[in-house]
């Protein structure tokens, strides 16, 4: 499937156990952090538990909080 993530709508009576936000070239651009969160309010009706992948790397090296 192939969508925009910040205007696509998963069906109403569709779950998610995981959703696993990686659409980021660069964990360090300067609108990497509100774009994590957007997306993250934007599927939290859908989804159980959600990551990306530059928040993991930046906690991982110690550079998020």
């Amino acid at each position: 499937m192939e969508g925009d993530a910040f205007t696509w709508t998963p069906p109403a009576d569709r779950r998610f156990t995981v959703g696993w936000h990686d659409i980021w070239p660069d964990p360090y651009g300067p609108a990497v952090a509100g774009e994590i969160e957007r997306l993250e309010q934007r599927y939290r009706p859908w989804c159980d538990w959600q990551g990306s992948w530059p928040r993991g790397y930046l906690r991982a090296i110690g550079s998020a909080s």
